[in-house]
């Protein structure tokens, strides 16, 4: 997606910002454009000129969240292990942040073609991350592990009505991973 700037931009980012918020507020199904609007101190019409539909809405989130990494990966010093644990570290973040949405997001990125392509970029940065005398099958096998164990605690937590403790997630995302490096 290309970069927009100036007005339009922060526009942009007061919505989605707004959207996040009713949306963890209020629950996904209850949120209408007039309320993201009433948030964002903006139209309805503002609304709808950056996103014609509450699914191009969610599509943007989950592709800001997924340029959010790629930034983060592009100007980190961080490399291996420790550059995949601090963006897991990251997810972790706005998961807490964002918890519903967040799940939401993932089931988006999950059954949309072109956003699961834009994930396997994703996927493509842990692979290319790992041990790199580890053959390709052994990397796509542990990058399976990773963020099933990422996917693991979002669910453990909501099945068992556990609050979103971003510290405790990390560190139990700590301790699952060890297994894996």
């Amino acid at each position: 997606m290309a970069r927009i700037w100036g007005k339009k931009a922060r526009n942009r980012e007061v919505i989605m910002h707004a959207a996040k918020v009713m949306f963890e507020r209020e629950g996904l199904d209850r949120v209408t454009f007039n309320d993201i609007a009433q948030e964002a101190g903006m139209s309805r019409t503002t609304i709808f000129n950056h996103f014609p539909t509450i699914n191009d809405l969610m599509l943007a989130l989950a592709e800001q969240e997924f340029q959010d990494i790629m930034d983060y990966y592009e100007t980190t010093k961080l490399q291996g292990r420790e550059l995949i644990m601090a963006i897991f570290n990251r997810l972790i973040d706005d998961t807490c942040n964002y918890p519903v949405l967040t799940t939401k997001l993932i089931a988006t990125i999950l059954t949309t073609e072109s956003e699961r392509r834009t994930f396997e970029k994703f996927m493509h940065l842990i692979i290319d991350n790992l041990n790199p005398d580890l053959k390709h099958d052994e990397k796509e096998n542990l990058t399976t592990m990773l963020m099933g164990n990422y996917l693991g605690i979002i669910a453990y937590n909501f099945f068992n009505h556990i609050e979103f403790d971003r510290n405790k997630m990390k560190r139990h995302f700590a301790v699952l991973s060890s297994r894996v490096f």
